[in-house]
């Protein structure tokens, strides 16, 4: 049973937690030199109790994370837009645009970390997890590119209003339709179309 649930661990979480607490009890109750009649009721209150925890790490966990990397990835999403207007305005003040940056690198953080820790949750959907993959990866060149923006905002380095208010609406829809498809695509769905329209 040990060996069996060891080499499950990984993928099927629930089932190797049953299997390890099974061959404990088991084990426990042989060593203390315990009769029968002690033995199978305590192990078919383990097998209940296991069966109990494997449940909710089958239907409750994978909704802790992996069902919150849509919305961080909204929040995130959200947080650079506000992060790409202040820049782009047209006297961008160095307080808030720390404030802001510092809240694009949280968002992005906090959408790197759920992703982590969704990829060690038992039956995830590994072709949702690839999409998601892809996401936190762009997320962290976003990132970059507002931190690099940033710099040259405060140096007072900005682009012409006009062209400055053409690369805004193109990033907010940008922005827009990466939010589109988090809500619509399904998960594995290659969704090849451009994101940012060809320049002219």
């Amino acid at each position: 049973t040990t060996l069996a649930s060891y080499l499950i661990l990984r993928k099927n979480y629930g089932w190797a937690t049953v299997g390890f607490t099974i061959t404990a009890v088991y084990t426990l109750q042989l060593l203390w030199l315990n009769g029968e009649q002690y033995i199978l009721p305590r192990l078919i209150d383990t097998i209940i109790g296991c069966l109990i925890a494997f449940g909710g790490t089958v239907w409750l966990w994978p909704q802790w994370q992996s069902g919150l990397l849509r919305k961080n990835a909204h929040d995130a999403l959200e947080a650079y837009q506000e992060a790409i207007r202040l820049i782009l305005s047209e006297d961008p003040q160095p307080t808030p645009l720390a404030w802001q940056r510092m809240r694009v690198n949280q968002a992005h953080n906090t959408l790197y970390n759920s992703l982590n820790q969704a990829m060690q949750e038992p039956a995830f959907n590994s072709h949702y997890l690839a999409d998601m993959k892809l996401w936190v990866t762009h997320s962290q060149f976003i990132v970059e590119h507002i931190n690099a923006m940033t710099t040259l905002a405060r140096e007072h380095r900005a682009l012409p209003p006009e062209l400055a208010q053409e690369y805004l609406q193109s990033c907010e829809i940008a922005i827009q339709r990466c939010q589109q498809r988090l809500e619509y695509d399904e998960p594995g769905s290659s969704g090849d179309a451009n994101i940012m329209d060809a320049p002219e």
